[in-house]
């Protein structure tokens, strides 16, 4: 009877848990109502996928200033300050 460590449990791929495909469903709904009322809709965007983020339709983005940069040459706008 040697030490062995314990079984480690089979966890499904994140991407196919219920929960998960649930809430993209929500924020998906959530994102097409706040559209359909002109309602601005606030994500956090990262320098590798602001202008993405942008292209689906965010317009109010939490994001670090390298982010920020990216988004204003995508968009051609400058600082508001």
């Amino acid at each position: 009877m040697g030490l062995e460590p314990p079984a480690r449990r089979q966890e499904q791929p994140r991407a196919l848990t219920p929960l998960r495909g649930r809430r993209q469903r929500t924020a998906a709904r959530a994102r097409l109502e706040a559209e359909r009322a002109g309602l601005a809709f606030l994500e956090t965007a990262r320098a590798e996928d602001a202008i993405a983020r942008l292209e689906h339709g965010i317009r109010i983005s939490a994001a670090m200033p390298p982010a920020a940069e990216s988004g204003r040459r995508h968009t051609k706008r400058a600082l508001l300050w």
